[in-house]
C-alpha cells in the first residue's frame, strides 16, 4: 500500500523532528521552510556568504534525551561527548568557582547527596533543602497541586532557601535549565527540571559538547536523512494560506501562489504564524485555534566571542551577577593559532536587544572578568551577537491551558513546536519531542483510517 503524503509547515528543529521520524517510519514527506535555511533560530545567516552559521552554544544538558534520541537516528551520535571538566559551575562571590557534585548511586540517594556535597551554598541552605527531599522522597511532603499558576521563585520559599543561595545559585540554575526569568515562569516546569537534574541518570548532571554544533549534528544530518529518505524540500517558499473545506485541510498555498496538497499537514510554527493561515471560521469556532493569539514571547540575546589563545578544557560558567546568564568556553582555531570560542546567553531581558553590539561585547568581558583568562579586550578577534525578540514562548505561570495537543482539531492538521503540551520548557528538547510526538499521532491517525475504511 501506498504510504500517506504529509506536508510539513516549518524546517526548525520541531519540523526536522518529526520529517526524520516520519521518513523513518516510510511516509512521503515535504518539508516547507519560509526561510533560505533549514534549522529556524538554531542558525543565522554567515556575513560572509557561506552557509548558515550556528546561533546557539555547541552544549547540550545531559538530561535532553529526546535529542540524543534523534542524533541516533540521525546517525551524528558520535559527535556528542560529555568533558569531564564541562560540569554545572557557577561563579560565585568573591571569585569563588564552585561545581555541582556528580555522585554515583541510586537517585534517592545521589539526590540529597549531590546537595550535601555541594559547597556553593551554606550548610544551613543545604540541610534544609536535603530536609525537604527527603520528605518529597518519602511522601510525607507534598509540592502544592497549583505550582502551575506559580513562578519558580516561589520553590525557593517552599525549602526556606536564603536570599545569598537564590541569588547565586538557584536563579542562575534556573536560567539555565529554563531559558527565561525564573520570576515569570511557571514553577511546575521549574520543579520537573530540578527534579530531573538531581534525581534523574547520572548522565542528567553532565554537559555535551556538540563537535561541529547543531548544524552538524542535527540540521546537515537531518537534511542529508530526507533526502536520502525522498523527501522533498521547499526553501524561501512561506505558506500564505490554508485551503479548506469544512472541518479538513485541503492543500496550502505558498508564497507566489503555488497550491500544494497532502494526505495530511502538520505546523511546525508559531502559535502566532499557525492563527495567520487559518480560516476566520476555525478561529471563531475551536478554542485551542482561539488560544493562539494569548501567546507572549520571551527574548534572547546571544554573543559568540573568539579569543586568542587556547583554554585547556571546555568550561562552563552559570553567572550570578552581572548582564548574562551564562556562558561556555570551547577551544579551537589551528595548533599554531589557537583560539577559544566564547559564548555568553541572556534570556528573558528585551533592554538587551537595543543594545549595540559593542556594548553587548563590553558586557561580556565585564561578566567574565576574573573568571577567564582568554577573554580580556585585547585577545578578542572577532565576535558576533545574535539577537531574537522571539526567541521563545513565555511560558508563565497559568500558560498550561495554552499549550496545545499535536492533534489539532482538525482531523489532518497536527501542530508542533517548543509551545505545545510536551511537559518540558521551551527548549530545543521541548521542540524535538514535539515533532516525535506529532510523527507518532500521525501513525495513529493513518492506521485509525485504515481500520475505518476497512483496507
Amino acid at each position: 500500500m501506498k504510504k500517506s503524503r504529509v506536508l510539513i509547515l516549518g524546517g526548525g528543529a520541531a519540523g526536522l523532528s518529526a520529517a526524520s521520524y516520519l521518513c523513518d517510519k516510510g511516509y512521503r514527506v515535504c518539508l516547507v521552510e519560509g526561510r533560505e535555511h533549514l534549522g529556524g533560530g538554531l542558525c543565522a545567516p554567515s556575513l560572509e556568504g557561506g552557509p548558515p552559521v550556528d546561533a546557539v552554544p555547541p552544549i547540550l544538558w545531559g538530561g535532553h534525551q529526546e535529542i540524543r534520541k534523534l542524533f541516533t537516528l540521525l546517525g551524528s551520535q558520535q559527535r556528542v561527548h560529555f568533558p569531564t571538566s564541562l560540569h554545572h559551575t557557577f561563579a560565585l562571590s568573591a571569585g569563588r568557582v564552585v561545581a555541582l557534585p556528580r555522585l554515583w548511586g541510586p537517585a534517592s540517594v545521589r539526590g540529597p547527596a549531590t546537595i550535601a556535597g555541594f559547597s556553593g551554598i551554606s550548610m544551613r541552605d543545604r540541610m534544609r533543602l536535603v530536609n525537604v527531599l527527603e520528605r518529597l522522597w518519602e511522601k510525607d511532603l507534598t509540592l502544592p497541586t497549583d505550582l502551575d499558576e506559580r513562578p519558580v521563585t516561589e520553590l525557593f520559599d517552599l525549602t526556606s532557601q536564603s536570599e545569598s543561595a537564590v541569588r547565586q545559585v538557584w536563579t542562575p540554575l534556573s536560567r539555565f535549565l529554563l531559558g527565561d526569568d525564573p520570576s515569570k515562569v511557571s514553577a511546575a516546569l521549574g520543579a520537573s527540571s530540578l527534579r530531573a537534574l538531581l534525581f534523574g541518570t547520572r548522565r542528567n548532571n553532565a554537559i555535551g559538547l556538540l563537535t561541529g554544533g547543531m548544524a552538524e549534528t542535527l540540521i546537515h544530518p537531518a537534511e542529508a536523512h530526507l533526502r536520502r529518505s525522498g523527501a522533498e524540500i521547499r526553501l524561501g517558499k512561506p505558506a500564505t494560506r490554508l485551503l479548506t473545506q469544512k472541518d479538513q485541510v485541503m492543500g496550502v498555498t505558498l508564497q507566489g501562489g503555488e497550491p500544494f496538497s497532502a494526505d495530511w499537514y502538520l505546523a511546525a510554527l508559531g502559535p502566532d504564524s499557525l492563527a495567520a493561515l487559518l480560516p476566520d471560521r476555525w478561529l471563531a469556532k475551536y478554542a485551542s485555534f482561539q488560544s493562539l493569539t494569548e501567546w507572549d514571547w520571551s527574548p534572547r540575546v546571544t554573543i559568540r566571542l573568539e579569543c586568542r589563545g587556547k583554554e585547556t578544557k571546555p568550561w562552563l560558567r552559570l553567572l550570578a551577577t552581572g548582564t548574562y546568564d551564562w556562558a561556555v568556553g570551547i577551544g579551537g582555531g589551528k595548533k599554531q593559532l589557537p583560539t577559544t570560542q566564547i559564548w555568553l546567553v541572556a534570556s528573558g531581558q528585551p533592554a538587551l536587544l537595543k543594545r549595540s553590539d559593542a556594548d553587548l561585547r563590553e558586557l561580556a568581558v565585564k561578566d567574565l572578568q576574573g573568571l577567564v583568562t582568554s577573554c580580556q579586550p585585547d585577545h578578542i578577534q572577532h565576535h558576533r551577537v545574535f539577537r531574537s525578540e522571539r526567541a521563545t514562548p513565555a511560558l508563565r505561570p497559568g500558560t498550561r491551558r495554552l499549550r496545545a495537543t499535536p492533534q489539532s482539531p482538525v482531523a489532518n492538521l497536527f501542530v508542533a513546536g517548543t509551545w505545545t503540551d510536551t511537559g518540558l520548557p521551551a527548549s530545543v528538547e521541548s521542540a524535538i519531542l514535539s515533532g516525535r510526538q506529532c510523527a507518532e499521532a500521525i501513525g495513529h491517525a493513518v492506521r485509525a483510517r485504515i481500520v475505518h475504511n476497512g483496507s
